[in-house]
């Protein structure tokens, strides 16, 4: 039986320019299954839209063995998990430093929950970063 997705659309409410920065935040997802939010972004309304957040997980296991100098009676002397998400974005915030001045950038973002579902698209909102510098003074007034 194929499984519904339940990951809800969150509406991206705000998109502010900080210095060279444009920082994203939207509705958090508060689904019981809900993993991470994949962020988009295209320099047009209608796209094409590419992910920019980080998309991949480390699973890291380590332990020591105790062997006492004979590997056939080695034991287990401590053991640790580590779960990490490498970067996924599990807040309902995001900053893209990835922007050139004078660009026009929207985005969208979407819901993962811990099967790999993803939503649907969240509605559009763009912004540009605009020269913070005013031009050279004139010269030569004569």
């Amino acid at each position: 039986m194929k499984k519904l997705v339940l990951c809800f659309v969150m509406m991206l409410f705000s998109v502010n320019v900080i210095g060279q920065n444009i920082s994203l935040t939207w509705n958090s997802n508060s689904e019981p299954d809900f993993s991470h939010y994949n962020v988009y972004k295209a320099e047009r309304f209608l796209g094409p839209y590419g992910i920019i957040n980080p998309t991949t997980s480390t699973i890291v296991i380590k332990w020591t063995v105790d062997d006492n100098g004979d590997p056939t009676t080695a034991t287990i002397k401590s053991f640790s998990y580590t779960y990490g998400l490498d970067g996924f974005v599990v807040e309902s915030e995001y900053v893209d430093t990835d922007v050139i001045v004078g660009t026009t950038y929207w985005y969208v973002v979407t819901a993962v929950d811990t099967s790999g579902n993803e939503s649907g698209y969240s509605n559009k909102s763009g912004s540009r970063v605009m020269d913070g510098e005013p031009p050279g003074n004139p010269t030569q007034l004569r």
